[in-house]
């Protein structure tokens, strides 16, 4: 019985898709829990949002407070809480440079890109910047690296930028543009700054204040890597979840019991958390059950009114880790 289902499973990822080498099927677009649908670009053996997020809520539905003076901005970071906004609060800027988010947003466990998708690792920017051409030895330094390979020129867009766009072709199909930031200054006031001139984008790689984040130049060829203040606002681009194939698994950091389940099953984290999600998906991709949790569980999860067949649990932690693992209903 489990090798009919595992083989139905197989069938059903496969059929129709057209893979990288990780196995990843890049669609022509991901659309996120707004309805506001955005072009997908593969780079290397990713696939990369080719437009900035411009969501307003989380991908459970949860609203992200929308902040349009100092004071908001600067309440909800001091609560280490994610926020969202419009640079210079026009929201014509929105459908072109999307949305400014500070990094509490990013590290929420209620996920801030779609389903499926995730705001990226330090790491897995690097993933981009080597596929670009960098060399192995300036991916981990700070500072603007990778100009002589023009690996920031590559991502920027051709048009937006105020001169000189220096190196500029967008041949990644990234189309980078120069959303700038936000921050609350010594006067205590908004500052809006360095649209058209810089691009600021969110890794969901952190400590309790700063985050590691990218920034490109009009002026520069290369990409900056550094860390931002959490409290700042910045754009955010998403990166589709790594395909685990059927037969890998994560280090074990997490248990299900029973497997194979006929519908009621409980997972047990041996990595503790103040809180996180679980999310069950079917063999399309779907998302069919979601559950926050606090500590390491257990968990107890329904498929009743679900199929059989073979599903994938991804757990999600508050600083981007995402567990997978596999259970089988028959």
């Amino acid at each position: 019985m489990r090798s009919n289902v595992t083989l139905a499973a197989i069938l059903l990822l496969t059929s129709g898709l057209a893979t990288n080498a990780t196995g990843q099927d890049c669609p022509a677009t991901v659309t996120d829990i707004d309805g506001n649908t955005y072009p997908v670009v593969q780079i290397g053996d990713q696939c990369w949002t080719a437009e900035n997020l411009r969501t307003a809520h989380y991908r459970n539905g949860n609203a992200i407070p929308y902040a349009t003076d100092n004071s908001a901005w600067s309440q909800l970071n001091t609560t280490s809480t994610g926020a969202s906004t419009n640079y210079n609060n026009d929201p014509a800027n929105d459908a072109i440079y999307g949305k400014l988010y500070n990094g509490f947003a990013v590290s929420d466990g209620r996920g801030l890109c779609p389903q499926a998708w995730h705001v990226p690792t330090d790491a897995e920017w690097q993933t981009l910047e080597s596929a670009l051409g960098m060399p192995t030895n300036e991916l981990g330094q700070t500072g603007y690296r990778g100009g002589a390979e023009n690996v920031g020129g590559k991502l920027k867009a051709t048009v937006l930028w105020n001169s000189p766009n220096t190196g500029a072709t967008n041949e990644s199909g990234f189309s980078a543009v120069p959303g700038g930031f936000l921050n609350i200054g010594i006067d205590n006031l908004f500052h809006f700054y360095f649209q058209g001139d810089r691009g600021g984008w969110w890794s969901s790689t952190n400590n309790p204040a700063f985050a590691k984040y990218r920034e490109l130049m009009s002026a520069h060829a290369g990409i900056l890597r550094s860390d931002l203040p959490r409290s700042y606002g910045t754009c955010v681009r998403c990166l589709r979840d790594a395909t685990v194939g059927l037969f890998e698994q994560d280090p074990v950091q997490f248990t299900i019991a029973p497997n194979p389940t006929t519908s009621v099953f409980t997972l047990k984290l041996s990595q503790p958390a103040q809180a996180g999600q679980v999310v069950v998906l079917d063999a399309t991709g779907r998302a069919v059950l979601a559950q926050r949790f606090n500590g390491n569980g257990p968990v107890t999860l329904d498929l009743s009114g679900h199929g059989n067949g073979l599903y994938v649990v991804q757990v999600f932690y508050p600083d981007g880790t995402r567990l997978t693992e596999r259970v089988v209903k028959q």
